[in-house]
């Protein structure tokens, strides 16, 4: 996940909207594949790293494997065992949900990549304080929670990404990226630090 995306001007205030939907969680980021879903996710989980919460988990969430696979990691770095023996991947998906519901203060949990909500939703806490964190592609996914919709950036947003990563006064140019790249954030980070990097106009 790249730093410099979180310069871009829709961030502060899109993270502003999601800290005041986090009070009720869960929060789910929609958008379309590029809106920079993720890189916002990982935004508000680094800074509830850098305030010290006692848990940031993240977990793909994308398929049943790799949903089942996180949270048995999550579980076994809580110690969620039953009686020291390790339990199976739903049974442990069971496990970090009853301990987020029971004790969730400063805990946070990001599901990302999610496709199917009927295959995340026995594992959502439905209470307690824990934060919840979901990303999405599929407009369906917002009925989990709270939405808060990620969208593309504007012609002035494009330019300052584009301008501030380059280094370039090139704006005619920049807007011909920011226009073949459809606005896209994610595509507009990547195309900046090629052209950094390749020192090309």
């Amino acid at each position: 996940v790249t730093q410099p995306f979180e310069s871009a001007r829709k961030v502060p205030a899109l993270l502003a909207q999601l800290n005041r939907a986090s009070q009720k969680p869960p929060v789910v980021l929609t958008g379309i594949w590029g809106a920079g879903k993720t890189q916002l996710a990982a935004t508000y989980a680094r800074a509830r790293l850098a305030d010290s919460w006692r848990l940031v988990a993240w977990i793909n969430a994308r398929n049943s494997e790799t949903l089942l696979a996180g949270l048995a990691a999550v579980a076994e770095a809580a110690g969620l065992s039953a009686g020291g023996s390790r339990p199976g991947p739903a049974d442990a998906g069971q496990a970090v949900r009853e301990w987020l519901e029971a004790d969730g203060s400063f805990r946070l949990l990001v599901f990302d990549d999610v496709e199917d909500p009927g295959l995340l939703q026995p594992f959502v806490p439905a209470a307690g304080e824990a934060r919840v964190l979901i990303t999405s592609a599929r407009d369906s996914i917002a009925e989990l929670g709270t939405s808060v919709p990620v969208g593309v950036f504007s012609a002035e947003e494009a330019l300052a990404l584009l301008g501030g990563r380059t280094g370039l006064a090139d704006e005619d140019g920049a807007l011909a990226v920011a226009v073949q790249l459809g606005y896209l954030p994610l595509a507009l980070d990547q195309a900046a630090g090629m052209i950094a990097k390749q020192r090309v106009g």
